[in-house]
C-alpha cells in the first residue's frame, strides 16, 4: 500500500486561503470513505457529496483532528495534526481520508471539504479487531510553498 499525498479540493481550499474558515480555530473532521466513491476535487465540495460512501462499519466514526498546527518551515507553510485513530481495536474499512470543516460528531450536508488522502492507492484498507489510524507524514498533512510571480 502506498499512501498518496493530500489533494486539496477547490472550494474548501479556496475558503481556507481567503480566510473564510480557520484550520486552527474551526472544527476539522477526518472522514473515511470507501472505494465506492471516486474523488472529484472540483465537484466534491461538501460533506453531502461523500456521505453516502462513508464507512458504515459499527466501529467507525468520524474523528475530530487534534493537535492542529500551522508553522513556517523554511519557504513553506505547513499544516499538520496529531495521529487520527478511527478505532483502537475494531473492524473499520476505508480507502480515502477526507478532511471536512465541521464537528465530527454532527457533520451536516453543507460542511466544506478541504481535501483528501488516498490511503492505499487501490482498494480499501481494513482493520479486523485492530487499530485503524492515520499518522501524518513528518512534513505534515500538506504544505503551501512560497509563491512566485507569473512568467
Amino acid at each position: 500500500m502506498a499512501v498518496g499525498p493530500f489533494l486539496s479540493h477547490d472550494v474548501g481550499f479556496n475558503e481556507q486561503i481567503r480566510g473564510d474558515v480557520d484550520f486552527l480555530a474551526s472544527g476539522v473532521a477526518a472522514v473515511l470513505v470507501t472505494t465506492t466513491h471516486t474523488p472529484d476535487r472540483a465537484a466534491d465540495t461538501q460533506y453531502s457529496h461523500i456521505s453516502t460512501n462513508e464507512s458504515a462499519d459499527v466501529d467507525y466514526s468520524a474523528q475530530a483532528l487534534g493537535t492542529k498546527t500551522i508553522a513556517v518551515e523554511a519557504t513553506r507553510v505547513r499544516f499538520n495534526c496529531g495521529k487520527i485513530t478511527f478505532t483502537a481495536s475494531g473492524d473499520v474499512t476505508g480507502r480515502y481520508l477526507y478532511l471536512v470543516y465541521g464537528t465530527a460528531a454532527s457533520l451536516v450536508a453543507g460542511d466544506r471539504i478541504l481535501g483528501h488522502i488516498d490511503l492505499t492507492g487501490g482498494g480499501n484498507a481494513s482493520s479486523i479487531n485492530a487499530e485503524f489510524s492515520f499518522t501524518p507524514h513528518a512534513n505534515g498533512l500538506f504544505e503551501i510553498t512560497r509563491t512566485a510571480a507569473p512568467a
